[in-house]
């Protein structure tokens, strides 16, 4: 992520640990012992990445959807409806008046 890391200066959690035992090198015919430790940084690097980019695609949805509502509404005359739309709309306002007549005819 580099914009992240421009912003904070190159900071890495992925170097950070809990050292449960330092390591040993080789020294006199001894064998070299390896550090023991707990590697949390690249899970808060990851974390942070998910949630960066969960964030992202959650507000390029919003955007698309606001876009998408613009477009199927039949009565906002700013924004050109698709000739789908407007079929179905229209389509639904006859069924709705025919529904009425019908029970009109029905009472009577």
């Amino acid at each position: 992520m580099p914009p992240l890391s421009l912003m904070t200066d190159g900071i890495s959690f992925s170097e950070k640990k809990i050292v449960l035992k330092e390591g040993v090198s080789q020294a006199e015919g001894v064998e070299a012992i390896q550090e023991v430790a707990i590697g949390y940084g690249a899970l808060i690097e990851t974390l942070l990445d998910f949630v960066i980019i969960g964030f992202t695609i959650f507000l390029v949805i919003k955007l698309m959807n606001r876009f998408r509502r613009k477009a199927e509404n039949p009565k906002d005359t700013r924004e050109t409806t698709p000739k789908d739309i407007e079929l179905l709309s229209k389509l639904t306002e006859l069924m709705e008046e025919q529904n009425k007549l019908l029970k009109k005819e029905n009472r009577d």
